[in-house]
C-alpha cells in the first residue's frame, strides 16, 4: 500500500503565501480554470539577484539571457540600468515589492524536511515505487514530487474559498549546489537532478494531480550565484551560473525545448579555474594523477600535452581525465573548489583531451598512483562533497500576501 500520511498543514501555510497569484477580470474566466490553450503555454524563468561581486553589465547581462533563450526574468529591485537595457527585447520582467513592504511569512520546506517530513526522493522528481508516493488521505491523489503536493494544497484552499479562476505562478523555487558543514544536500549532482528535472516537469506540461490540463510556470532560483551574501554557506551558491556567467554546473534538459539551450551539452570537460595559488592547484593535480586514478601519461616530459609545462595547464588535463572517467558526473569536477565545468573544447594543437571529439582510438596505460605527474607533487588528502543541511529545499518566492488578501475579498464579494 501507497504511504497514506496527511500532507502537514505546514505545506497549506508554505504555499499558500509563497507563491504569486494572479487572474484577470472575471468576464474573461469561466468559472472553472479552462485547460491551457497554446498561447498559455507554461514556461520556466529565473530569478536575478545582484549580491555579485562580478556580475556581467547590463548591456552583457542582456546578451546572455538571450543567447539562453530566456524570456522570462524576475529582479529583486527596480535597477533602472538593467531595465534600460532590457527595453525592447520582449524579455518579460517581473519586479519584487521589497521584503520590507510585504508581510514577512514562510521560508520554505526544508523546514518540513528538517521533522522528517520529506524524503529526498520526493522532492527531487525521481521515479517513485507506488509505496513511496504521497497519498491525499482526503482525495486520495498520489504524488510524486513535492511542488505538485503543495501546488494543489493552494488549489484546494482557493476552492474552499470559492474562488476557481486564478491561476498560480511560483516565483521561487530551486536547489543550492554547495553548503556548509550542517548542509549535507547541498550538491552539484542534487542541484543538478533537481534543476533539470524540474524545467522537464514545467515544459512538458506535466501538470498535477489536481489539474493535469494545467501546468504553473516556474521561475528557477537563481540565476547567479550571490557570492556577497552572508552565511550560510548555501545563500550564496543557488546560481546556475556564476557572475561571469560560466555554468556552476550543465543541466540535463536536451529535448525540453530551446529554455537555456546554451547551457547543455553532451560535450562537457573538466578543467582548472583561474586565480589559484600553485600549490592547493598541484595538490589537486597530485591527487587526480594519484589516487583519483586519472591517466596522465600526456602530461608527462616529452608527451603531447605536456607543453605549456605548468600546472594550471597539467591540472585541466588531469581534471577532465577524471572527470570523463567518472562519467561527466558533475561532483567530479570540483577538486576542493579549483574546477570548473566547461562546453567549450580545452585542447590545443596536438593535444587532445580525454573529452575532445577529436581524440582518438590509441589506448594509453594510467599513470600508476606513485609516479609524479610530471611536476613535484604534494600529497591531495581529497575533495570533500558539499554539503546541505536539509532534505528538501523547494524554495518559493516571496508572495504579495495583502493583495492575496484583498484578491479574496474581490472574489469573495
Amino acid at each position: 500500500m501507497a504511504n497514506t500520511k496527511k500532507f502537514p498543514p505546514f505545506f497549506f501555510f508554505f504555499v499558500l503565501f509563497s507563491c504569486c497569484f494572479f487572474s484577470t477580470s472575471s468576464s474573461n474566466f469561466a468559472p472553472e480554470i479552462k485547460v491551457q490553450q497554446d498561447k498559455d503555454e507554461p514556461y520556466v524563468g529565473v530569478n536575478i539577484g545582484t549580491d555579485v561581486s562580478n556580475l556581467l553589465s547590463p548591456a552583457d547581462l542582456v546578451a546572455f539571457l538571450q543567447l539562453q533563450k530566456i524570456t522570462h526574468i524576475r529582479l529583486y529591485d527596480a535597477d533602472p540600468d538593467i531595465l534600460k537595457a532590457l527595453a525592447k527585447t520582449k524579455i518579460r520582467v517581473i519586479i519584487s515589492v521589497p521584503n520590507n513592504q510585504i508581510l514577512a511569512i514562510g521560508s520554505s520546506n526544508t523546514t518540513a524536511a528538517n521533522k522528517g517530513v520529506v524524503p529526498i526522493d520526493n522532492s527531487l522528481f525521481k521515479p517513485l515505487t507506488p509505496s513511496k508516493e504521497m497519498v491525499d488521505p482526503n482525495t486520495l491523489l498520489h504524488y510524486t514530487n513535492v511542488l505538485d503536493a503543495m501546488i494543489d494544497s493552494v488549489y484546494f484552499s482557493m476552492k474552499n474559498l470559492n474562488i476557481t479562476d486564478v491561476l498560480v505562478l511560483v516565483t521561487e523555487s530551486g536547489w543550492p549546489s554547495k553548503g556548509d558543514s550542517k548542509e549535507p544536500y547541498a550538491t552539484i549532482d542534487n542541484a543538478d537532478t533537481y534543476n533539470s528535472n524540474l524545467i522537464k516537469h514545467i515544459i512538458d506540461r506535466s501538470g498535477t494531480p489536481l489539474h493535469p490540463e494545467i501546468t504553473s510556470s516556474v521561475y528557477i532560483y537563481e540565476l547567479f550565484n550571490e557570492d556577497l551574501r552572508s552565511p550560510p554557506l548555501s545563500e550564496a551558491n543557488w546560481g546556475l551560473f556564476h557572475g561571469n556567467s560560466t555554468p556552476v554546473y550543465l543541466l540535463h534538459v536536451s529535448g525540453s525545448g530551446t529554455f537555456l539551450a546554451n547551457d547543455t551539452t553532451n560535450q562537457t570537460y573538466c578543467i582548472a579555474m583561474d586565480g589559484v595559488d600553485k600549490r592547493t592547484m598541484q595538490a589537486a593535480l597530485d591527487w587526480a594523477c594519484g589516487p583519483g586514478r586519472a591517466n596522465c601519461s600526456e602530461i608527462q616530459p616529452g608527451e603531447s600535452c605536456y607543453q605549456p609545462n605548468d600546472v594550471k595547464n597539467h591540472a585541466s588535463y588531469a581534471f577532465d581525465s577524471y572527470y570523463q572517467k567518472e562519467g561527466g558526473s558533475p561532483s567530479s569536477c570540483d577538486f576542493k573548489g579549483v574546477a570548473m565545468i566547461t562546453t567549450t573544447d580545452p585542447s590545443h594543437g596536438s593535444c587532445i583531451f580525454p573529452g575532445s571529439k577529436k581524440v582518438s582510438n590509441k589506448t594509453s596505460e594510467v599513470v600508476n598512483a606513485t609516479q609524479p605527474s610530471g611536476a613535484n607533487t604534494i600529497r591531495f588528502l581529497g575533495a570533500q562533497t558539499s554539503i546541505f543541511d536539509k532534505n528538501v529545499h523547494v524554495l518559493f518566492g516571496v508572495a504579495l500576501c495583502l493583495f492575496y488578501y484583498s484578491l479574496i475579498q474581490v472574489q469573495l464579494s
